[in-house]
């Protein structure tokens, strides 16, 4: 239904293999609105910050990345 709900995040950006190991995780809950959701559409936007987990990949504890955007879906 159309709200507001939490979301945790994750960033690979060095994917090297099958294994999920991200690089980034969230610490927080994000979050993810649908401001539009009916049988053939959804509407909405999404938003969380990731933080560096493993330092000895080329990152401080303290680097982050914010993932963010919107998205419209028409279902075929």
């Amino acid at each position: 239904s159309e709200g507001t709900y939490s979301i945790e995040g994750f960033y690979d950006r060095s994917k090297t293999n099958d294994a999920f190991l991200p690089d980034f995780t969230s610490k927080q809950n994000g979050t993810i609105t649908f401001i539009k959701l009916d049988g053939k559409h959804m509407e909405g936007n999404f938003s969380v910050v990731v933080y560096c987990i493993f330092p000895y990949n080329n990152c401080a504890e303290k680097d982050s990345v914010i993932i963010s955007g919107s998205f419209k879906v028409n279902q075929l």
